[in-house]
């Protein structure tokens, strides 16, 4: 557990925890792969840090300066500054950044698809039709049409 006592020649395990959580695999593009408790078990500021990390580093691996990046994301190079650093700044100024650095697919997680409950899902598929009805017209004395 995360809140395990410790000693003086040991490393806090939450220390541990956290330095681990908080590595980014530059080669897969992707956050480190954490579950969404120990995301939920970090502090605001250090998940702005982890996203800073996250852009600074796909920056540099892009070969970008600050200043490049901000100007093509038409953003200050202190909001870039800022954003790298783990300081708060407007999710609009993530995203354009973002788009620059060609990021946009971490925008995945935020798709929502609207699904069905299963009771709702069964009470559909009681009112769907089992078998064909009998054909009804519309001449009751079966009289000829003429066709």
């Amino acid at each position: 557990m995360i809140y395990q006592s410790y000693n003086r020649t040991t490393k806090p395990l939450f220390i541990i925890f956290v330095l681990e959580s908080i590595q980014i695999n530059t080669n897969k593009h992707t956050m480190s792969d954490m579950s969404y408790t120990r995301w939920k078990e970090m502090s605001d500021k250090s998940l702005l840090e982890v996203i800073g990390r996250f852009v600074q580093s796909h920056r540099i691996s892009q070969n970008k300066s600050q200043a490049q990046l901000a100007e093509m994301a038409g953003i200050s190079r202190s909001t870039l500054s800022l954003l790298e650093r783990g300081e708060k700044v407007r999710i609009d100024s993530l995203i354009q950044v973002l788009r620059v650095l060609d990021l946009l697919y971490i925008m995945d997680v935020f798709k929502f698809e609207e699904q069905i409950s299963p009771i709702e899902y069964a009470k559909l598929k009681k009112r769907k039709r089992k078998h064909a009805s009998a054909k009804k017209t519309d001449n009751p004395k079966n009289e000829d049409l003429g066709w």
